[in-house]
Order: C-alpha cells, then structure tokens, then sequence
C-alpha cells in the first residue's frame, strides 16, 4: 500500500498517519510538510519532505492520495492579501503538477464548510480560495480518472489534537486539566457539526464514486460536548446561564450524506481519542532533518 499525505505535520496529517499504520503491515509512505522535517511515532521514524520535492516527483504510484495542507483563515491578517493568495495559489496549482506527473488511484481533499460562505456577507478570502481548491481539484481528478472524495468539515475531533488551540473541543480538554472544570463562555447556545477522522478515513477507502459531501458525523449542542469532557476527566460541568436564548454562532451542515453512513455512540468514539492521545506511549515527536 502505497500512501502519500500532504500536510502530514498537521493535526489530521498525523492521525491518519496512525490510522495507515495500524491497517497496513506493507505500507510505504511518504510524508509532505512545508518544510523538511521528521516525525516519530512509537520509535519509528520517518521522513518528511518539503512542497519543493512533492511538485518535482514523477512517475510515482500511490494507491491513496491525502490531500490536507492549506494556510488557515487566521494566516490572512498576519500574511496580508497578496500574499496569502500567491501561497494558497502554489498550494492549488502544486497539487495539479503532481497529480499531472505521478499515477495516483485515489485523492482526498479535505475542504471546509466556510465554502459555504462564498456569495453571502461572511464570505472571506479563505472561503474563496477553499472553493477555488475545491475546484481545480475535481477538475484534476476528473480530466485524469483519478476517484477522488471531497469532504467538507466543520468540526473535527481526532486524535493529536493540541490544547493550545482555541478550538472547544481543545478548550474543553484544557479547562479539564488545568482548571478542574469545565465551563461554556458563550452568552448564548452553540451549535457545531463534528467529524470523527477515522470515519473520514473509513469511508474515503471503500468508496469507488466521485463524491463532494459534508463530513459530518454528528450535529450538538456544544453543551453535551462540554459535559462529557467533563465527566472524562471526572472534574465539575458548569451549565452555563445564557444571557440569550436565541442561537449564536451556528456553524452546521444540514446534509446527512455522510452521517447515515456511518452510526456512532458520540461519547465512546470521543473518549476513545482522548484515551487514545493521553496515553504517555502515544506521543508522536515532530523535529527537524
């Protein structure tokens, strides 16, 4: 098995390295970041190596293709306009040169649900630029028969997550460990759509259709999400006492494509990525060439 991930560095790039491990005794892989680098799981080390080298390979097979790097909307500010466009853009078009060059089977690319956005006033320059992704990419894939799965996510939960991130599922996690509680700061309820990467993972392996969805496991509350890190780590839930009833922040799919594929018991799946990255054994170490 023959598997290359773009962004392999990233927090979903080093949980489906962990999920090709545990699956294939004959893998062969090769690892993309931004810039050369190794990472180290369970004292195996591998190889990373820079764009450069991923645009100038040729005449390689890979039996799956994981398609996650791009710069994240909070990049704008710090990079400007111009610059982020010309970075996005070399991302695009360096993953185009490389489908063009090698023979791959199968592609993922993993896009967002802010493509959503695109045409309403939320719309951003990463929203754009997502969409413009997304679209070169299935224009590649289907010019060169290459199957491919888009897959739009709104919130992710797998394992490496990093609490030092202002997402609430690491916000949670964090206030859990350090403060031995857990409590929503929002002034009214929130909503999410969350996506269990292996379930991404699973699925993008047995299908054999052309397929633009939203990954999406499940639609909560993020009450419930609060409450059963809280119970995990067996600390104090502070319900939270909305200042407004009304609905904030919604940021959900309303498209069940990927969700009636796939039944899960939310609290199992999620405490079994936090067991899962709390374990000492479990650290996967990131350092330079």
């Amino acid at each position: 098995m023959n598997v290359l991930i773009l962004g392999a560095t990233g927090w979903i790039g080093s949980a489906t390295l962990v999920n090709m491990l545990e699956k294939y005794s004959d893998l062969k892989l090769t690892l993309v970041s931004s810039k050369k680098n190794t990472i180290t799981f369970k004292s195996k080390k591998f190889d990373v190596i820079d764009f450069h080298e991923f645009k100038n390979l040729k005449n390689k097979k890979y039996d799956m293709f994981f398609n996650y790097a791009f710069l994240t909307g909070n990049k704008i500010l710090k990079l400007q306009k111009e610059e982020y466009l010309k970075l996005t853009d070399n991302l695009i078009y360096g993953v185009r040169e490389f489908l063009t060059n090698n023979d791959i089977k199968k592609s993922l690319l993993t896009s967002s649900g802010a493509i959503y956005w695109v045409g309403t006033s939320k719309e951003t320059i990463y929203s754009s630029q997502k969409l413009k992704q997304e679209s070169v990419f299935i224009e590649d894939c289907t010019n060169l028969n290459i199957n491919f799965s888009v897959a739009r996510i709104f919130g992710l939960i797998a394992n490496f997550y990093n609490v030092s991130y202002q997402y609430a599922l690491n916000s949670f996690i964090k206030q859990a460990k350090s403060l031995n509680r857990v409590q929503i700061n929002s002034e009214a309820p929130v909503y999410r759509s969350y996506l269990f990467l292996d379930y991404l993972i699973n699925f993008f392996e047995e299908s054999s259709n052309n397929e633009t969805f939203d990954a999406v496991n499940i639609n909560i509350n993020l009450e419930i999400l609060a409450e059963s890190i809280a119970t995990y780590f067996n600390v104090k839930y502070i319900e939270p006492n909305y200042l407004n009833k009304n609905i904030s922040d919604t940021y959900i799919s309303k498209n069940d494509f990927f969700s009636k594929n796939f039944k899960l018991n939310f609290k199992d799946e999620l405490y079994k990525i936090i067991k899962f990255t709390e374990k000492p054994n479990n650290i996967l170490l990131k350092g330079k060439v």
